[in-house]
């Protein structure tokens, strides 16, 4: 689980988080999830990310979860989410990892 803090430099003229901003939470948010499952911190790399826009953001902090759907020896098949601090759901994504343990 981590936290974005709102930052006007990542809203878009219109005032909401810029999509690019959410997806890289999304992203991130599935590291420590992947490496809690290993006794050292592997190598892994990000191979695909679909992302489903499901509300705005607009001048509020976010929270990001992930979580390992599934896992074989070289991929981790992984979703993860972002909500406002309020619970208000953001976006969503399903997420491949390469991972080299």
């Amino acid at each position: 689980r981590q936290a974005m803090a709102h930052q006007p430099r990542l809203d878009q003229p219109v005032g909401v988080v810029h999509g690019g901003a959410i997806s890289a939470l999304l992203d991130s948010v599935c590291v420590p999830a992947i490496g809690s499952l290993f006794d050292e911190v592997p190598v892994m790399a990000t191979v695909t990310q679909t992302t489903n826009f499901v509300g705005a953001a607009r001048e509020v902090d976010l929270v990001g979860e992930g979580w390992v759907d599934h896992q074989t020896r070289s991929m981790a098949f992984m979703r993860s989410e972002v909500r406002t601090e309020s619970g208000e759901p953001v976006a969503t994504a399903s997420l491949v990892f390469r991972v080299k343990g």
